[in-house]
């Protein structure tokens, strides 16, 4: 049972969007979200409603064709919240499994190449101001609402999601990236491991390389590299135990320079690597 507590639905999908970019990023899928109301108060609970919308989004996002679009649209009626999803480039609107987990009333309209689901959230009370697309207001959030944006974080931008994508697109390209991993991470303190020692461990010449790596993962060789070194030195940040400081965990996955790595571990996270030591402290 689900303790429901005063949740800003706004803010809420906005970061949930965000945190799916990542995934839609490996997908090759361009991800959108806009909202015609600032704020949208009512009593849910975020455990309740994240794992459902993220499913649903997830799944859209894995059966809409490369190069094609996924947006996302807010806005309320009188008696429900509505959150709109279209995608391009497949009708999407016979599989079932999209929407097998979710406890919402909801339609399924198949549009020209592509497909629009709209899913209704009942509301009780409401406190909403009425905006246009171009807002760009920061809205503060509590801790609570921070500790699921962590959450979500890692769970849809790590490093096993991104392996689970590449087994899905076909058994080769799980094993291609399983075998990059590998190689890697053995190599993960090496600062002089780049990207030609990483096409020549696995027999490919560094534009063979570009091709499979930029398919599966929307990056280059050299910012993947960079992306599975800064993950790992988190996780090693964040796992109880390890006692790392920001220098040993830089060193650890290959950074001589401590301020190299806090530029790039701020970058990628948002944040520099000594709040996550902080908090562990804590």
């Amino acid at each position: 049972m689900y303790l429901k507590t005063s949740t800003d639905l706004v803010p809420l999908f906005k970061r949930l969007i965000r945190n799916l970019k990542p995934y839609a990023n490996q997908q090759g899928v361009i991800l959108s979200f806009r909202s015609k109301i600032k704020s949208l108060k009512d009593s849910y609970n975020p455990e309740e409603i994240i794992p459902q919308f993220s499913n649903v989004i997830s799944s859209i996002i894995s059966y809409t064709p490369q190069s094609y679009e996924v947006s996302i649209s807010f806005d309320c009626s009188t008696e429900n919240a509505v959150l709109k999803i279209s995608n391009t480039g497949a009708d999407l609107s016979r599989i079932r499994e999209i929407t097998n987990e979710l406890n919402y009333s909801f339609n399924t309209k198949r549009i020209e190449n592509g497909t629009i689901f709209k899913i209704e959230i009942p509301i009780n009370t409401l406190n909403r101001t009425k905006t246009d697309d171009k807002d760009k207001n920061n809205l503060g959030y509590t801790p609570y609402y921070k500790e699921i944006e962590n959450r979500l974080s890692n769970y849809f931008s790590d490093l096993k999601k991104m392996q689970n994508a590449a087994d899905q697109k076909s058994a080769k390209s799980g094993l291609f990236l399983r075998r990059a991993n590998t190689i890697i991470q053995t190599h993960m303190d090496d600062h002089n491991f780049k990207v030609s020692a990483l096409a020549s461990a696995m027999s490919l010449s560094r534009a063979q390389l570009y091709r499979k790596m930029k398919m599966l993962t929307n990056m280059s060789p050299s910012q993947y590299l960079l992306y599975f070194r800064l993950h790992v030195a988190r996780e090693l940040l964040e796992t109880k135990g390890n006692g790392f400081n920001v220098s040993e965990a830089g060193y650890k996955v290959g950074f001589i320079s401590k301020s190299h790595f806090t530029r790039s571990f701020q970058k990628q996270f948002g944040f520099i690597p000594s709040k996550v030591v902080n908090n562990m402290q804590r």
